[in-house]
């Protein structure tokens, strides 16, 4: 029996001892459930934009519907980098008449300024974390 195994035997004829590292596991589990989630929920938005992407073509409104606004509102909070990957692909493929200022104020989360000076900040952001 290894000096772990019976300070843990001890322990247990003790109650109510928490080793650290017990503890580490069970927030690390709680931690990668909350990945899992948060990951689960940006497929879905992702999912969401890009099929607005491809049908907006043929129908521009689809980028004013609370659906698409909400998926790229969850994007531009919690994933920059996919953020700026779909807006650039919004750019790439909107139709003439969208403007992607439109887009940009019609999705910026609450918690963000508004404007240009905010599109930039966020791009800056990006780059500095990353870099």
């Amino acid at each position: 029996m290894t000096l772990i195994e019976e300070l843990r035997n001890e322990a247990d004829k003790l109650g109510n001892i928490v080793f650290l590292s017990d503890q580490n596991e069970r927030n690390n589990v709680h931690h990668v459930h909350e990945l899992d989630v948060e990951q689960k929920e940006l497929e879905k938005h992702t999912s969401t934009v890009e099929s607005v992407i491809e049908r907006a073509k043929e129908n521009a409104g689809l980028y004013a519907c609370s659906e698409f606004i909400e998926a790229m509102k969850f994007i531009r909070e919690h994933a920059d980098e996919e953020w700026v990957r779909l807006r650039v692909r919004i750019k790439k493929k909107k139709p003439s008449g969208v403007l992607l200022a439109d887009i940009d104020d019609a999705t910026r989360p609450e918690s963000e300024g508004s404007g240009e000076r905010s599109v930039a900040s966020a791009l800056v952001k990006l780059v500095v974390d990353r870099c």
